[in-house]
């Protein structure tokens, strides 16, 4: 961690400055500042804390510091390198603190401190009074109100807390302690950006960072000292040298700042989200504003593809810099998206360098080498891109990632699955002649749309708008082996073709003529809910290219504490009152602007009645579901595995809230029915039942069956059937709004599946119902789920393989082998020692 800058007097404002920034990660530095409670993630809310008259001290992430006592504790918890962090730091602090704040604007936010109510629940490790403030990032009138409900909340938590009521006057006091050292903050930022700087990037950086424990007040102290004697103490950059605009990842610690300038680079400005904004002046309504500030930024996930890019540019410009360094690190895949969209909308005259890896001084080092020989750059105005875009697999995946030696190449002959279930075929007829005839009227000019899994497919029904789903595009794609041409495709046009690639392959559609069906036509409507950070650049990238109209939907987080973990028993009656009323009413305005947006793009209006008629048959889709799903469970030999339940379950929910759809899970409950009736197995011998974790391997299904045959292996369970059981049914009374129920619906969607406290003890309760033997899990299954299956007795494999990879097969099938033949160990299911942690995993997943 860098020190106080060479040549810097001891005693002066850098000196302060320095040493508070060294010690900001130190419980000790703020053991005197009063209760203290932790800030985490990108919302600011200081002036929250200071008006409850509280400390506020923002927890930084630690790159190069280990986690032991996180992984004591859960394990490879899915958090990417800043979660894991700042959680090994809250763990370690235990209850010093007097609270943590959580705050967050996606779901890979929330995640973290779903992880931390998690651990609570089931280790009993000490933690502080914790809280989450939600503040998803759309600019729009419901997101807003619903932002302010969440800041309302917070001051009343913080409140409580301290027993100080958080006032109108106490919260505009507190902006205005943080108004005066935002003031200095862009002081500082100016002086940077003039011609002739006094302070370099690396003093700034410190400067600024320091106060994440002092608090805002000490701060500007120490600002205000630095400001009045001109910078005098602070190390000049050297001059003239190259300037630079840094931009991309959050650099938590200065040390690309420190190398770029030691090789006589001027920085003049660092557009990583934490520098900007601030207050200028503190408004009459402080609540308000607050509400606001998250949408202030470009570069945040809920911007549109573009913003960034064209605000950097700008900036570039008008400080005369030549080269924007952009930063990518491990893990953040908007910062990944934005490198390639500047690499691609650069100017001439305007070099672009991209950085990724994981954060270290070794890596800020090794660039600042690089930089020194030539190695990152070269004049302007050539557009260099560094490190040079892979090579991408057939799979679409990032080059490494779980691909064995000697696997099957992606073009090599594979093993077809078989199939039992005479309704697996019909209904693969079905969807291909409903393609053919959907895309034929999308042709012939009417209303068309794509829309991702956790969208609202309801209102497109009762509006009678044919649509697509994305993920249900991106299996097509994957299973005739075009996701490689289609990543070709997208690079070609600027963009990475390794940002979720199960969610870009309608774009890359719409830029490859190389597709399965006839392709995609253009889309008249896309629609996604923001339940991952690219998804916004993804879709409006999308847009642009096809004209289409994108109508997104705000997704919010789950905040509570204390919840019920049986929500498939909560939500089907229940659900206005099991579900938080705010999320509720953000949703239903929120379905309320789809409706509004597809009622003006076709033309077409929406029928109340008819939206409770899809409703209806929706539900009545799910009871078939979970009439099938409990037979399925009950028999012995098992009627029918995933090969055919897998298909046999979406197809029909594509097309769920038609009659057609509701009718088809009735057929596929009644052929299982008859299959239990008759005796008739998968296999006759049927010795071992195993459960599916995570996504279906649907280029490759007949890993499913590869050891029916030998060993009697049956996976019996995957989430498609289970959670079209558990997850859909909403019953709407007539007294009820049919938009609300609906809301109910999707307001969830994907919590069941990866939100610790309801995804692991639902699997849990799937495992036990099919009385499974093992549980074998994909690369994208959440540890916290395996951890509670291993737990309750399931044993567990873990095959580090992206849903998508058809290159590692061979490898999965040994595997899978040697823990089929394992599971018959004495003792092994009870003491759940196959394929734990330190055993039984296959290749790893990609950083």
């Amino acid at each position: 961690m860098p020190g106080t800058p060479t040549g810097t007097p001891t005693g002066t404002p850098t000196a302060a400055l320095a040493a508070a920034h060294a010690a900001r990660r130190d419980p000790a530095s703020w053991a005197d500042a009063g209760p203290a409670v932790l800030v985490l993630g990108p919302v600011p809310a200081a002036e929250l804390v200071l008006a409850a008259g509280l400390h506020p001290v923002e927890l930084t992430a630690d790159p190069v510091a280990g986690t032991p006592t996180l992984d004591a504790l859960a394990g490879p918890v899915a958090l990417g390198w800043r979660g894991r962090s700042l959680l090994e730091q809250v763990l370690v602090l235990g209850d010093r603190p007097a609270a943590v704040l959580f705050t967050g604007t996606t779901a890979t936010d929330a995640g973290l401190y779903a992880t931390v109510r998690e651990l609570a629940r089931t280790t009993g490790v000490p933690l502080p009074p914790c809280h989450h403030l939600d503040a998803p990032g759309l600019d729009r009138g419901s997101s807003a109100r619903y932002r302010r409900h969440r800041f309302t909340e917070a001051m009343g938590w913080l409140g409580g807390l301290s027993g100080q009521e958080v006032t109108p006057e106490r919260l505009r006091s507190a902006a205005e302690v943080v108004a005066a050292r935002d003031a200095l903050l862009r002081v500082l930022r100016e002086e940077r950006r003039s011609a002739t700087p006094r302070l370099g990037g690396h003093a700034a950086a410190v400067a600024r960072q320091a106060g994440a424990a002092l608090g805002p007040a000490r701060h500007h102290e120490l600002l205000a000292a630095l400001v009045a004697e001109d910078f005098r103490s602070s190390p000049t950059p050297a001059a003239p040298g190259e300037r630079i605009v840094l931009s991309g990842s959050t650099q938590e610690d200065p040390w690309l700042y420190e190398v770029l300038e030691r090789s006589g680079v001027v920085v003049l400005g660092a557009h990583e989200g934490g520098e900007t904004g601030g207050w200028t002046d503190v408004p009459v309504d402080v609540v308000g504003a607050l509400a606001e500030r998250p949408v202030g930024w470009p570069g945040r996930p809920a911007a549109d593809d573009g913003a960034l890019v064209d605000h950097l540019v700008r900036e570039a410009r008008e400080l005369a810099a030549t080269t924007v360094v952009h930063v990518a690190w491990t893990g953040d895949e908007v910062a990944a998206w934005d490198a390639a969209r500047l690499v691609a909308g650069a100017p001439e005259g305007l070099a672009v360098v991209t950085v990724s890896g994981a954060p270290s001084p070794a890596r800020a080092e090794g660039l600042a080498a690089d930089w020194a020989t030539g190695g990152l750059r070269t004049p302007a105005p050539t557009v260099v891109v560094t490190p040079p875009t892979p090579t991408v697999p057939a799979d679409g995946r990032r080059a490494g990632a779980g691909a064995a030696s000697g696997s099957p190449t992606a073009g090599a002959a594979r093993p077809r699955s078989r199939k039992v279930l005479t309704v697996s075929d019909e209904f693969s007829a079905h969807q291909r002649e409903w393609f053919t005839d959907t895309t034929q009227r999308a042709r012939d000019g009417e209303p068309f749309a794509v829309v991702a899994a956790d969208y609202p497919h309801e209102l497109l029904r009762a509006l009678d708008v044919p649509y697509v789903v994305t993920q249900w595009w991106a299996s097509i794609v994957g299973a005739k082996r075009l996701m490689a041409s289609n990543a070709a495709a997208l690079g070609s046009a600027g963009y990475d073709p390794l940002v979720e690639p199960y969610s870009t392959q309608g774009l890359a559609s719409h830029l490859n003529d190389e597709q399965p069906w006839g392709g995609l036509p253009r889309p008249g409507v896309l629609g996604a809910t923001l339940g991952t950070a690219p998804t916004q650049r993804i879709h409006t990238a999308w847009a642009r290219e096809t004209g289409a109209r994108y109508l997104p939907v705000e997704r919010s987080a789950e905040v509570r504490w204390s919840l019920s973990p049986t929500w498939w028993e909560d939500l089907r009656h229940d659900w206005d009152t099991a579900l938080e009323p705010v999320r509720l009413d953000l949703l239903t305005e929120e379905l309320a602007g789809v409706v509004r947006g597809l009622e003006e793009q076709t033309g077409r209006r929406l029928d109340l009645d008819r939206l409770r008629e899809v409703l209806d048959l929706a539900n009545e889709q799910a009871q078939a579901n979970r009439q099938a799903r409990d037979l399925l469970a009950e028999a012995r030999p098992a009627p029918a595995g995933i090969v055919d339940t897998m298909p046999a379950t979406m197809v029909p929910q594509w097309h769920r809230g038609t009659v057609w759809a509701r009718d088809a899970a009735r057929s596929l409950r009644d052929e299982i029915a008859g299959r239990v009736s008759a005796g008739q197995g998968v296999v006759a011998d049927e010795r071992v039942r195993l459960m599916w974790v995570g996504r279906g391997m649907w280029g490759d299904t007949a890993l499913y069956q590869h050891l029916e045959d030998s060993h009697g292996a049956v996976f019996v369970w995957s989430m498609y059937l289970g959670l079209a059981a558990d997850g859909y049914e909403r019953q709407c009374a007539p007294d009820q709004d049919p938009l609300r129920a609906l809301a109910s619906r999707f307001v969830t969607m994907g919590d069941e599946l990866r939100m610790p406290t309801w995804a692991g003890a639902w699997h849990v309760k799937e495992a036990r119902l099919h009385g499974v033997d093992g549980a074998v899990a994909v690369a994208d299954a959440d540890p916290f789920v395996l951890r509670a299956l291993e737990e309750a007795g399931t044993p567990v494999l873990r095959l580090g393989l992206d849903n998508t990879d058809h290159q590692g097969g061979a490898q999965a099938r040994e595997a899978l082998q040697r823990f089929v033949e394992g599971l018959g160990t004495a003792g092994t299911r009870a003491a759940g020692t196959v394929g734990t942690r330190a055993a039984g995993t296959v290749g790893h997943r990609a950083p």
